[in-house]
């Protein structure tokens, strides 16, 4: 993704864990009735390397089969944000502002028109060809720190959550995450750590 040339302060929100409070990709498989067992399973395989993501994606499509895409509409139209996620949104209005979330494409693209976020970068998404659905395609953003090629002359302020964060926040100027994923080192990360709200300049300043 290319940032405007005349843009030198890029913000990046995160999604699930850090402006939504849930977790996207298991609601979806609960919309597809997926068997959450099953997902577990699979989800363990891929974190402890017995499986590729690719292969992990591909059993997960199967599981899936069809998109359900008028039930994926009404839940997103359903989402409710942190406290906070509008306003902290509005105080970098002055800044280009980010979507880049491991949720799927169809989710988080809709959530960053919704809230008036000016760019989405896809990490995960649907897949299709003339018969339809055929699975689910990653883009070289899903390490997230790829975004930050080529922006060496930008100030960038990173809101994040979760361990496919950490290479972002790491190479951010400015970093903030919600600490509620314990298997992130919050500590040992050059990071303010608190609700989303506390991230607010009158929050920070004291006079929230």
């Amino acid at each position: 993704m290319k940032v405007p040339d005349d843009e030198d302060r890029v913000v990046v929100f995160d999604l699930d864990g850090t402006l939504y409070e849930g977790h996207s990709w298991p609601e979806l498989h609960d919309i597809h009735d997926v068997d959450p067992e099953r997902t577990g399973d699979l989800l363990d395989d891929y974190e402890t390397g017995k499986i590729g993501m690719q292969e992990w994606l591909d059993a997960l499509a199967e599981e899936w089969g069809e998109p359900r895409y008028e039930k994926m509409d009404r839940y997103i139209e359903g989402m409710t944000f942190a406290d906070g996620t509008h306003d902290l949104i509005e105080q970098h209005d002055d800044s280009y502002t980010v979507m880049l979330s491991g949720a799927l494409d169809y989710v988080s693209r809709q959530v960053a028109d919704e809230l008036g976020i000016d760019a989405h970068v896809p990490t995960v998404g649907l897949q299709m060809d003339e018969q339809g659905f055929d699975g689910f395609t990653v883009t070289p953003y899903h390490n997230k720190e790829q975004f930050l090629d080529g922006l060496d002359d930008r100030y960038v302020i990173v809101y994040g959550n979760g361990r496919n964060d950490i290479g972002l926040v790491k190479g951010a100027d400015e970093a903030y995450m919600v600490p509620n994923d314990a298997r992130v080192p919050y500590d040992d990360l050059d990071v303010e750590t608190g609700p989303l709200r506390s991230f607010l300049e009158d929050d920070m300043n004291g006079d929230g």
